[in-house]
């Protein structure tokens, strides 16, 4: 996995998800079986590596050191990936911009990190 996702993910926090219906906890208090937190980990992983899309994320995430680092207990379905991404559309497109203010925060903070990374190793 890339050592770069990894130290990014030391510096987010993914809590903000359950601010959102879709990927807060059922009512019964039953977490969601597409692991919010730990998908937008491989979301962001995959986007770093310009890897886009249902079936090449869940490729992607078929290694196991992928994810392993992105914090899953087990490897994650193409239909987990399927249903998060779906998810993250509907948070993302379907939302005023004021309400996923966090959202914008967290692209915000990889890349005002991506770029001190840049400049110290350029």
């Amino acid at each position: 996995m890339e050592t770069e996702t990894l130290a990014l993910f030391e510096h987010l926090s993914f809590e903000f998800l359950d601010k959102f219906d879709v990927f807060a906890p059922a009512k019964t208090g039953r977490r969601r079986d597409d692991e919010p937190p730990e998908m937008m980990r491989g979301f962001l992983h995959c986007y770093y590596k310009h890897i886009y899309g249902i079936c090449p994320v869940a490729r992607e995430l078929q290694n196991t050191v992928a994810w392993l680092g992105c914090g899953f207990d087990r490897l994650p379905s193409r239909d987990v990936v399927d249903r998060f991404l779906t998810n993250l559309e509907l948070v993302v497109l379907c939302r005023p911009v004021s309400s996923h203010l966090e959202f914008r925060e967290m692209v915000l903070k990889a890349t005002v990190y991506n770029l001190r990374r840049s400049v110290r190793y350029a």
